[in-house]
Protein backbone atom coordinates (compact mmCIF):
# COMPACT_ATOMS: atom_id res chain seq x y z
CA UNK A 1 0.00 0.00 0.00
CA UNK A 2 2.74 2.15 0.96
CA UNK A 3 4.85 1.27 -1.99
CA UNK A 4 1.61 2.13 -4.46
CA UNK A 5 0.73 5.63 -2.64
CA UNK A 6 4.86 6.46 -3.19
CA UNK A 7 4.13 5.40 -7.35
CA UNK A 8 1.16 7.58 -7.35
CA UNK A 9 2.69 10.82 -5.74
CA UNK A 10 5.95 10.22 -7.99
CA UNK A 11 3.79 9.93 -11.14
CA UNK A 12 1.22 13.45 -10.21
CA UNK A 13 4.61 15.12 -9.38
CA UNK A 14 5.94 13.87 -12.55
CA UNK A 15 2.90 15.02 -14.64
CA UNK A 16 1.48 18.12 -12.29
CA UNK A 17 4.51 19.71 -10.62
CA UNK A 18 7.30 19.92 -12.98
CA UNK A 19 5.52 21.20 -15.39
CA UNK A 20 4.08 23.65 -13.45
CA UNK A 21 7.97 24.38 -11.75
CA UNK A 22 8.66 25.04 -15.71
CA UNK A 23 6.31 27.21 -16.73
CA UNK A 24 6.38 29.19 -13.27
CA UNK A 25 10.01 29.31 -14.38
CA UNK A 26 9.51 31.05 -17.60
CA UNK A 27 7.19 33.13 -16.43
CA UNK A 28 9.80 34.75 -13.27
CA UNK A 29 12.57 34.95 -16.27
CA UNK A 30 10.34 37.04 -18.41
CA UNK A 31 9.02 39.43 -15.58
CA UNK A 32 12.80 39.69 -14.73
CA UNK A 33 13.77 40.86 -18.15
CA UNK A 34 10.62 43.03 -18.00
CA UNK A 35 11.66 44.50 -14.59
CA UNK A 36 15.32 45.04 -15.89
CA UNK A 37 14.87 46.35 -19.14
CA UNK A 38 12.29 48.98 -17.39
CA UNK A 39 15.06 49.99 -15.17
CA UNK A 40 17.33 50.20 -18.09
CA UNK A 41 14.64 52.58 -19.40
CA UNK A 42 14.20 54.43 -16.82
CA UNK A 43 18.10 54.92 -16.17
CA UNK A 44 19.08 55.81 -19.25
CA UNK A 45 16.17 58.31 -19.83
CA UNK A 46 17.44 60.01 -16.24
CA UNK A 47 21.48 60.12 -17.38
CA UNK A 48 20.27 61.86 -21.11
CA UNK A 49 17.72 64.15 -18.89
CA UNK A 50 20.64 65.12 -16.78
CA UNK A 51 23.36 65.25 -19.30
CA UNK A 52 20.38 67.75 -21.40
CA UNK A 53 20.39 69.84 -18.42
CA UNK A 54 23.94 69.62 -17.91
CA UNK A 55 24.67 70.85 -21.31
CA UNK A 56 22.09 73.30 -21.92
CA UNK A 57 23.76 75.15 -18.26
CA UNK A 58 27.16 74.83 -20.09
CA UNK A 59 25.96 76.34 -23.06
CA UNK A 60 24.44 79.35 -21.13
CA UNK A 61 27.49 80.14 -18.48
CA UNK A 62 29.69 79.90 -21.86
CA UNK A 63 27.66 82.10 -23.86
CA UNK A 64 27.50 84.76 -21.24
CA UNK A 65 31.28 84.49 -20.21
CA UNK A 66 32.38 85.18 -24.09
CA UNK A 67 29.72 88.28 -24.22
CA UNK A 68 31.43 89.59 -20.95
CA UNK A 69 34.85 88.92 -21.56
CA UNK A 70 35.27 89.17 -25.70
CA UNK A 71 31.85 90.62 -26.96
CA UNK A 72 30.62 93.61 -25.28
CA UNK A 73 34.32 95.18 -25.36
CA UNK A 74 33.75 95.07 -29.51
CA UNK A 75 30.43 96.08 -29.70
CA UNK A 76 31.06 99.03 -27.24
CA UNK A 77 34.13 100.06 -29.67
CA UNK A 78 32.06 98.86 -32.96
CA UNK A 79 34.36 96.12 -34.27
CA UNK A 80 32.16 93.18 -33.89
CA UNK A 81 32.76 91.95 -37.48
CA UNK A 82 31.86 88.42 -39.05
CA UNK A 83 35.79 87.41 -38.04
CA UNK A 84 34.93 88.65 -34.47
CA UNK A 85 31.95 86.72 -34.57
CA UNK A 86 33.43 83.47 -35.63
CA UNK A 87 36.10 83.83 -33.02
CA UNK A 88 33.34 85.00 -30.01
CA UNK A 89 31.33 81.44 -31.12
CA UNK A 90 34.97 79.20 -31.57
CA UNK A 91 35.59 80.21 -28.19
CA UNK A 92 31.99 79.43 -26.73
CA UNK A 93 31.75 76.02 -28.62
CA UNK A 94 35.43 75.48 -27.27
CA UNK A 95 34.56 76.23 -23.53
CA UNK A 96 31.17 74.09 -23.81
CA UNK A 97 33.17 70.73 -25.47
CA UNK A 98 36.03 71.29 -23.15
CA UNK A 99 33.55 71.62 -19.86
CA UNK A 100 31.29 68.56 -20.90
CA UNK A 101 32.79 65.05 -18.79
CA UNK A 102 32.88 61.85 -20.92
CA UNK A 103 29.97 60.54 -19.22
CA UNK A 104 27.99 63.79 -20.01
CA UNK A 105 28.74 63.68 -23.85
CA UNK A 106 27.62 59.54 -23.78
CA UNK A 107 24.55 60.32 -22.77
CA UNK A 108 23.78 62.99 -25.13
CA UNK A 109 25.22 60.64 -27.84
CA UNK A 110 22.27 58.52 -27.25
CA UNK A 111 19.79 61.45 -28.35
CA UNK A 112 22.05 62.55 -31.49
CA UNK A 113 24.47 61.24 -33.21
CA UNK A 114 25.42 64.58 -34.57
CA UNK A 115 26.65 66.21 -31.10
CA UNK A 116 28.70 69.21 -32.81
CA UNK A 117 26.14 69.85 -34.68
CA UNK A 118 23.49 69.69 -31.52
CA UNK A 119 26.01 71.54 -29.47
CA UNK A 120 26.57 74.29 -32.39
CA UNK A 121 22.53 74.63 -32.80
CA UNK A 122 22.08 75.02 -28.88
CA UNK A 123 24.92 77.98 -28.52
CA UNK A 124 23.22 79.88 -31.32
CA UNK A 125 19.76 79.42 -29.63
CA UNK A 126 21.01 80.67 -26.78
CA UNK A 127 22.56 83.80 -28.18
CA UNK A 128 19.97 85.02 -29.84
CA UNK A 129 17.77 84.28 -26.56
CA UNK A 130 20.16 85.77 -24.24
CA UNK A 131 20.56 89.31 -26.31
Amino acid sequence: MFLLEATIATEIFQVCIIPILGALTAFLINFINKKTNEVKAKTNNELVQKALTILETTVINAVQTTNQTYVDSLKKENIFDVNAQKKAFEETYNAVVNSLTEDTKKGLEQITNELPLYITQLIEAKVKELK
